[in-house]
């Protein structure tokens, strides 16, 4: 008799614990927050959009206790979004709860969707770069940009005070300045790995779109970010003229956050390819902002060509066509 109450109570215990772990995972969602601060930024945001679908969210910040480097294991990947945003709240997902998520409940898109994560249901793992949504509307658009959509400007407000005094002193010189440029230049693991030269390919996109706001901005001045900066000493500022720019330079790589704070406060951006230029564009409060990437040059130039010709001519432009 004691022996059947006791496998009954073992039972019951076993299956209170069963359902409360169940109804605990079924409104779980962990997401791994992995990369640079831009990727760290818009990793944080998809979980926000699954709490505010009503789920529990958790974040899995293992990548910064163990591997913290890119993908060429060069550059230093830092966990960064409390130095730049102290105010956030980021819960912390336990071992269990990572382990059981990420072996059991791992997100698989097996659709050509490649928006669905979106409109996954928990228990899941977000463990992967997800930059194809506009999590402004959740609407699936087919645009490989849309991250730059994404709403930065909801869940994150840079503050002067997390800057020191030499950050301090460029912003003021920035916000002086009638109108000043960003021109992040990444290299590493986009250019073949730390050191290289950067490819031509690479030096051109930078020479046209330099050009492009030169004629549209003749006052510009030419802020320039880079980790590699004697790269772009020798590559990219041959093309300008002495006095058009400053290199920023008085950061360490665990300090990428105040490049981008520095970055936003331009008025108009030149951006490389990558994360960074979403929450630089988003964050950056300038009205008539422009934002200039590899991918959308040929349409600012096509755009300013379709202008041009628009323009009624001058008079000494006619009579050269009469003549």
């Amino acid at each position: 008799m004691r022996k059947k109450r006791l496998r009954n109570f073992v039972l019951l215990v076993a299956l209170s614990l069963s359902v409360g772990i169940y109804f605990y995972f079924s409104r779980l969602v962990v997401v791994l927050i992995e990369g640079g601060l831009a990727s760290q930024m818009y990793q944080y945001i998809i979980g926000q959009h699954m709490k505010d679908l009503g789920y529990t969210v958790k974040y899995d910040l293992r990548f910064y206790e163990h591997r913290k480097r890119d993908c060429c294991n060069e550059s230093a990947r830092n966990f960064e979004l409390l130095k730049a945003f102290p105010y956030l709240e980021i819960p912390r997902a336990n071992l269990l709860e990572r382990k059981i998520t990420k072996i059991l409940f791992p997100f698989k898109d097996t659709t050509p969707n490649r928006f669905a994560y979106l409109k996954t249901r928990p228990p899941v793992y977000l463990g992967n770069y997800y930059y194809n949504a506009d999590l402004k509307g959740s609407a699936f658009i087919k645009d490989p940009l849309c991250y730059e959509k994404a709403p930065y400007d909801k869940y994150f407000h840079f503050d002067e005070a997390t800057l020191d005094a030499k950050n301090k002193e460029i912003l003021h010189h920035i916000r002086r300045e009638p109108m000043p440029i960003c021109v992040h230049v990444r290299l590493g693991d986009y250019n073949g790995g730390r050191g290289k030269p950067i490819k031509r390919d690479y030096v051109a996109y930078f020479a046209r779109a330099i050009a492009f706001i030169q004629r549209k901005f003749p006052n510009a001045r030419f802020f320039f970010f880079s980790e590699e900066s004697e790269a772009v000493r020798q590559s990219i500022l041959p093309q300008l003229p002495e006095g058009w720019y400053e290199i920023v330079d008085v950061n360490k790589s665990d300090e990428a956050y105040k490049d981008l704070f520095l970055c936003s406060a331009c008025k108009h951006q030149i951006m490389s390819i990558g994360a960074w230029r979403g929450p630089a564009h988003v964050l950056n409060s300038y009205a008539g902002k422009i934002l200039i990437t590899p991918e959308n040059i040929d349409q600012w130039i096509t755009q300013e060509e379709k202008t041009q010709s628009s323009l009624p001519l001058k008079e000494s432009d006619r009579n050269d066509l009469i003549k």
